[in-house]
Order: C-alpha cells, then structure tokens, then sequence
C-alpha cells in the first residue's frame, strides 16, 4: 500500500503497452497519489475515475467529474525526453485526439489543449530527479454544463461517448511512439509541435 489514506489503495492494477496502471475511483488529484508513488521509488501511470482537487499549472482548478480522462504518468526519462517532455505530451494527446476524427486540435501555451477555441486538455509537468511526472486531465465524456463556457468534450463534438480504457491505450501508444522517434527526427517533431501552435 502506498500511503496509509484509503484513496492510496488503487482499485485494480493492469498494464497498458507493457506499463503498469494503477486504477483508483476517486481521489484528490493523480498527481498526489503519482508523488507518493516516487516517494516510494516506483513508475507507472495513476488513473482516477475523478478527482476532487483537480489542479493545473499555478493551482488552477481543474474541473474533474466522472466521465473524464485524468492520470498521472511517472517516468524515468532519458535526457532528450526529459527536455522535451512538454512538447512529446503534447504531440501525443494531440494525435489521440486527431485519432477520432477531431480537426483543428492547437496548442496553447503553457499547457492547454485546445479544439475551436475551446480547452479540451490541460498537460501539468513535474519534476522530481531523475524522475518526472505527466499530468493529464482531458473532457471525454463529461458534460460541460458545471464548468466553464469555453471548455470543450470529445463527446460534445463526435455525438458519443469513447471509452476511457481507449483513450489511455491511444495516448500511451503515441507518447511511446514520439520517444522512440525523437532520436532520429527531433527535428521534425519539434516542427510538428511549432505548427500546432496557437498564435
């Protein structure tokens, strides 16, 4: 067990793409749950049904209700994945979402997903040597009624709900996917990064 909180006590543990996942039904943020993890000295990806504390880049709330994707990602990254991180998150949860038919998918600096004009995803970076935790929370399935107006779902603009095993199972395929080819074209990918920038 990791902590002594009942939240601590994940619900089942899988693996996705040869990563454990440690599934929890509610809990204060992934993010907390992930730094007891690396206190601990363990990796893997927390994922969290909701959470009640959601929080962005300068404690921002992040709405979190039942239906979104919210995880936490602990890595032991190479140098070039460390620097980049940001930018791999990125280009990851942007192609999951080009995946299901969604166009116009920018980037807004520092940390938003935005489809439209709409937030969509917020990225939350953290740094604890020589490991580093992603934080991810992205509106899938939840409605958008109780939060903010310019927020967005995938459901809201495919019509349908998407299973939440799917997006992790995408999302984890294309982050792996971007840290095997930035050896050979981090270039290339750093360009794809640049154009998807909101001006």
């Amino acid at each position: 067990m990791i902590g002594e909180d009942p939240e601590s006590v994940p619900v089942r543990t899988e693996s996705v793409h040869g990563i454990t996942v440690y599934r929890y039904a509610t809990v204060s943020t992934t993010m907390a749950i992930a730094r007891e993890y690396v206190r601990a000295g363990k990796t893997g990806i927390i994922v969290a049904d909701s959470q009640t504390a959601g929080r962005g880049r300068r404690e921002h709330h992040w709405y979190s209700p039942p239906g979104g994707f919210y995880c936490s990602w602990i890595r032991n990254p190479s140098r070039l994945e460390e620097r980049h991180v940001s930018e791999l998150t990125a280009l990851a949860v942007v192609g999951m979402l080009k995946s299901y038919g969604v166009a116009d998918c920018r980037i807004k600096l520092p940390n938003d997903i935005m489809i439209s004009g709409g937030k969509i995803a917020g990225l939350l970076i953290q740094r604890t040597p020589p490991l580093l935790i992603v934080g991810l929370g992205i509106n899938i399935n939840n409605t958008m009624k109780e939060t903010f107006d310019t927020a967005v779902s995938l459901h809201g603009i495919t019509g349908h709900e998407t299973p939440l095993a799917e997006i992790l199972d995408r999302f984890v395929a294309g982050y792996l996917r971007c840290v095997e080819e930035m050896a050979v074209r981090m270039d290339s990918l750093l360009g794809e990064w640049s154009g998807l920038l909101l001006s």
